[in-house]
């Protein structure tokens, strides 16, 4: 996987392999509120950017994957939780800039 997400291809391709995972972690543990937490904010990052809608700043900042990531998540306990949380930090580092110039790349 390489270390940044470039385009809106890459970055919906892994929102929604991340949104599968994470749908499962629910479904599997229901209890732990980490991953609903997780799942709404990927439901909400979808709708925001469905169609080719780009996020307010007011929904730009509402997101903080990267944030529960590193608070609930870290260290993760295998290569499998090491590779989500991985994936949290780059679709949040996408997110704070999904307006600027170079993101707008297609691809």
């Amino acid at each position: 996987m390489s270390d940044l997400i470039q385009t809106r291809s890459e970055f919906f391709q892994m929102l929604a392999l991340t949104t599968t995972e994470v749908d499962s972690l629910v479904a599997r543990e229901p209890a732990y509120g980490v991953w609903g937490g997780l799942q709404r904010q990927l439901q909400a990052m979808r709708e925001w950017t469905a169609k080719g809608a780009t996020p307010t700043p007011e929904q730009l900042g509402r997101i903080n994957i990267g944030l529960v990531a590193a608070r609930e998540l870290e260290p993760p306990p295998d290569p499998a939780m090491e590779d989500l949380v991985h994936r949290l930090h780059l679709l949040a580092y996408y997110w704070r800039r999904y307006t600027m110039p170079g993101s707008a790349r297609s691809g």
